[in-house]
């Protein structure tokens, strides 16, 4: 009989590695420093501005001079105060500038860790960066989600929202006051989130996994309820963004439920959940190749089969260098999750392209982006415990090679 142990000891290093590349992550986004602030960047709110100083106003606060030396006034920047209000997958640097009156002139994006195209959204609902124009410090300093009176981004809630908390906490702390509280609040799309991945649960550990129309039907709701009206999909942007930033539980607590879920379901039990029960894509690939009846279907080499499974890995790799190095790239262009939430104003071509391809590829091959192209899902793959067979093998060392990569990052 073969010794449990090895197997044991091996899916104890595959958690360490993970924890590991998670740390050094942290550890370089919270070491990193923010760009001064200088005065060609006011001119939007201050034309005549010409220097700037540490303002001893507010706490943290830059006064703004014009070229005969008369003061403007001041601006506040939420970050680093507020780096622990997260949007949907990273924290949103917001420039409050303050008139003599220390009334707000407006507030803008300075940069932003967040996923991309939610902040484009932002950025162009000029109505809701206006939202504070004129308005005092003190009142802003008040404002919560509950009454605001700001209405969020339709398709970048999490982000409006989060953008919404940093400016009020920002205030309060520069008058003294205690900031609004952060209370976790769940939302219809919480709940509805939720409820699918209880369902997921329960065909994944009851007889109801062996009812061929059951998972038929499931998948569908899988497909249309997280794949098109929530957008809620798993990806490598949205875990780089919660492994620098933290998980934003008082904003998307089911989307964090949903991390959880995925990582920790196939680490204890071997089930792989999300990517058999939850995700849009992998359902839309099954359900594709299930009613063209496997006709096209053709038998890929085995070199060319062992050549593609290192994509996701490649692209693993590719991940852990943009994030660490703060290159603007968008991390969503590397899988297709975009090109299924119905609600972005600005789907990527690139997305959507992925997806084409992916479902095309899985009518000659089952699940073929599953295996040959999601990173997300050779993550949540190598956290799975699979029993006491499994041995040490080239997924190990090239996890081995991350964590060396993260180091030498860190270190540059």
């Amino acid at each position: 009989m073969t010794s449990p142990w090895p197997a044991r000891w091996l899916h104890v290093y595959r958690c360490a590695v993970m924890v590991l590349i998670a740390f050094i992550v942290r550890a370089h986004h919270d070491a990193a420093t923010l760009p001064v602030v200088k005065a060609p960047d006011l001119k939007e709110f201050f034309p005549t501005a010409e220097s700037v100083k540490d303002s001893e106003a507010f706490a943290g606060s830059i006064d703004v001079f014009d070229t005969e030396r008369a003061r403007l006034g001041c601006v506040l920047l939420t970050l680093p105060s507020c780096k622990r209000i997260i949007g949907y997958s990273g924290t949103t640097d917001v420039l409050i500038p303050l008139d003599e009156d220390e009334r707000i002139l407006g507030v803008s994006i300075r940069s932003s860790e967040d996923t991309d195209r939610y902040v484009e959204d932002v950025k162009r609902d000029r109505l809701f960066l206006k939202s504070w124009d004129g308005m005092s410090m003190r009142k802003a300093a008040k404002l919560d989600l509950g009454g605001a009176g700001i209405d969020v981004v339709s398709g970048a809630t999490a982000t409006s929202r989060a953008i919404v908390r940093s400016v009020a906490h920002r205030l309060a702390l520069a008058q003294g006051q205690p900031a609004p509280e952060r209370n976790i609040r769940l939302s219809a799309c919480d709940a509805g989130l939720i409820g699918v991945i209880l369902g997921a649960c329960l065909i994944a550990f009851t007889k109801l996994r062996g009812y061929r129309w059951v998972r038929r039907a499931f998948q569908l709701i899988v497909i249309v309820y997280i794949g098109f009206l929530n957008g809620n999909l798993l990806s490598i942007k949205l875990l780089a963004g919660w492994t620098r930033s933290g998980i934003p539980w008082d904003l998307a607590p089911g989307m964090g439920l949903l991390a959880l879920a995925a990582l920790l379901i196939p680490w204890t039990t071997r089930q792989p959940l999300y990517c058999q029960q939850l995700c849009p894509h992998g359902a839309a690939q099954e359900w594709l190749f299930q009613l063209t009846r496997g006709r096209f279907r053709i038998q890929i080499p085995k070199r060319l089969a062992s050549v593609l499974r290192s994509i996701p890995a490649l692209l693993l790799g590719t991940a852990l260098v943009v994030t660490m190095l703060g290159w603007k790239f968008d991390l969503s262009k590397l899988e297709p999750f975009d090109a299924y939430n119905a609600f972005l104003s600005s789907i990527g071509w690139v997305a959507v392209a992925l997806a084409i391809i992916g479902l095309l590829a899985s009518l000659v091959t089952p699940m073929a982006y599953c295996k040959f192209g999601c990173p997300t899902g050779a993550l949540l793959e190598f956290a799975r415990w699979r029993g006491s067979n499994e041995r040490f093998g080239a997924r190990d060392i090239a996890a081995a090679i991350l964590v060396a990569l993260a180091a030498v990052l860190f270190w540059m």
